[in-house]
């Protein structure tokens, strides 16, 4: 491979630079960055690579995917691919105006604005510290970089390289991708061996992990119904909010509501959004609240998902006894939303859903089903257990990357940092959307008990998996979606192009086994 060193640092910035903050028009102007970039490589010029742009589908902001495709001579194909969004930058504070300036920002770092050991960390020279640096701009340009390598020097096989955007929300950019793979690959008559995702990974005690797959998630969700009363007479009513409140506290950090193996776990989970149901301020207690928690799972159907959930649920709302309330053991039901939808009467099933076709967001829909399904049915306390949203499975190549990862690891040039092989991604990716996965959407639990599933409100899933193997090979660093968000730069600008080059290549060359 040639020393791409340059173009992956100067790629990099430039990206960093321009601001491409979710849902804003920013995501369309860094694909302008990163389509001039790809012009500008050799083969391109030259015409051996095809470029397309993919719209994303009913997308107010003018969003698409950019494709690279060098033909190759063989019947299959392996992708590389990554996105170009980022989150918001409100968590730097003083520094916002810094986020998108890795010069500036890491010179600021080094002078202890962030702290001693960040200081300590950025006066290395070796980090490199910006908004988007890590997840997953730097992955991006190597990725581009270990391309243009491919197109000097091409596999038999063919190679597609992708940017999409809208990772951090909704996944519109993979979901525009999948069904254009498919097209093209099916014309052509292509298999698509294998996928590599250059999203970020998290330098742990000096190891820097490459892994096999992504973990699943599920959004899980809990609606509370309370009594409203004044607030001068509190014990009159039941305030939703107390209630959802030690609900919370028994699932946030519950290690019982994740996922081990001998050498990995699922992070831990956490409340992505809690509140109650009053639009307004007045001195009245609220009539409803409502939280959604984050759960990721390895190999956890769904239905077992939704058993544990609510067992911590019903323990937790067991102990709220309060003998100024009335309330004793088991004085609050906790039920699933299915066992909620069948208590409603069918000829009022279908104004409930009526009422919630106009909701637009799956969330948000999930409780105006909920909401008018529980007032139908019961007045006073009740608490109801759903899923919140559709859900993400896992996926995973092990073994069968096993061997092949670890020659390449072996064989990796200028490589002085420990590489070491995980299963699961330990933070949800794209890659879930393009290997194959369990069937999870058939469980009948799950279905069940996603409100707009149950109510015919769901969007049709429109695309299957589209390759065999999946790996997960990116940036290394730490901070992801921090302030502190930064690049280890020697193994990011030097090895991880090389690395990157190398897997698509042995992935090119490996026979792959038929898959179930």
């Amino acid at each position: 491979m040639n020393d791409d060193t340059t173009l992956v640092e100067r790629l990099t910035n430039a990206l960093v630079r321009c601001p491409s903050v979710v849902g804003t028009q920013g995501e369309v102007t860094v694909m302008g960055v990163v389509d001039a970039a790809l012009r500008e490589l050799t083969a391109v010029r030259d015409g051996h690579v095809r470029i397309y742009r993919i719209p994303c589908e009913r997308d107010g902001v003018g969003r698409f995917t950019l494709v690279a495709h060098l033909p190759g001579h063989s019947p299959t194909a392996v992708l590389l691919f990554g996105h170009t969004d980022t989150v918001g930058i409100r968590d730097y504070g003083s520094l916002e105006a810094l986020a998108f300036e890795p010069d500036r920002l890491t010179a600021e770092i080094a002078q202890g604005v962030l702290g001693n050991d960040l200081a300590r960390r950025a006066r290395t020279g070796l980090w490199q510290f910006g908004r988007g640096i890590l997840d997953m701009k730097a992955g991006v340009a190597a990725s581009m970089a270990a391309f243009d390598a491919l197109t000097t020097a091409p596999p038999n096989c063919h190679i597609f390289w992708a940017v999409t955007p809208d990772e951090e929300v909704g996944s519109v950019g993979v979901q525009a991708l999948i069904p254009w793979l498919q097209t093209v690959l099916s014309a052509e008559r292509l298999r698509l061996v294998g996928t590599i995702n250059a999203d970020f990974v998290t330098i742990r005690d000096g190891v820097i992990p490459w892994y096999l797959g992504s973990l699943g998630k599920l959004l899980g969700g809990v609606y509370v119904q309370g009594e409203p009363s004044h607030v001068g007479e509190p014990t009159e009513g039941i305030d939703p909010n107390w209630i959802l409140a030690h609900i919370t506290r028994a699932i946030v950090y519950n290690r019982d509501l994740g996922e081990e193996s001998p050498d990995e776990s699922t992070p831990l989970p956490v409340s992505l959004r809690q509140r109650d149901h009053k639009d307004v301020y007045d001195v009245q207690t609220a009539p409803s609240a409502s939280a959604f928690y984050n759960l990721f799972s390895m190999n956890k159907a769904p239905h077992k998902v939704l058993s544990s959930l609510r067992m911590v649920v019903e323990e937790a709302v067991r102990g709220l006894t309060n003998e100024s309330l009335g309330l004793g053991d088991n004085s609050i039901p906790v039920w699933t939303f299915a066992e909620l939808w069948s208590q409603v009467d069918s000829s009022e099933q279908a104004g409930i859903i009526e009422a919630s076709i106009a909701v637009s967001d799956l969330r948000d829909r999930s409780l105006a089903l909920i909401t008018r399904a529980a007032r139908h049915v019961k007045r006073g306390p009740l608490v109801v257990v759903f899923f919140a949203t559709g859900l993400i499975p896992s996926v995973s190549s092990e073994p069968h990357l096993n061997s092949l990862l670890t020659q390449v690891i072996a064989d990796l040039p200028q490589q002085s940092d420990p590489i070491c092989l995980r299963q699961f991604y330990p933070y949800i990716s794209d890659l879930s959307f393009l290997a194959p996965a369990p069937s999870w959407w058939n469980d009948s639990v799950f279905t069940a008990n996603f409100p707009p599933t149950r109510a015919r409100l769901v969007p049709t899933i429109k695309s299957k998996p589209v390759t065999d193997w999946v790996s997960m090979i990116g940036a290394a660093g730490r901070g992801g979606h921090r302030a502190d968000e930064g690049i280890y730069c020697p193994y990011t600008y030097r090895v991880l192009p090389v690395a990157l080059e190398m897997v698509t290549r042995a992935m090119a060359t490996r026979e792959v086994p038929t898959l179930p």
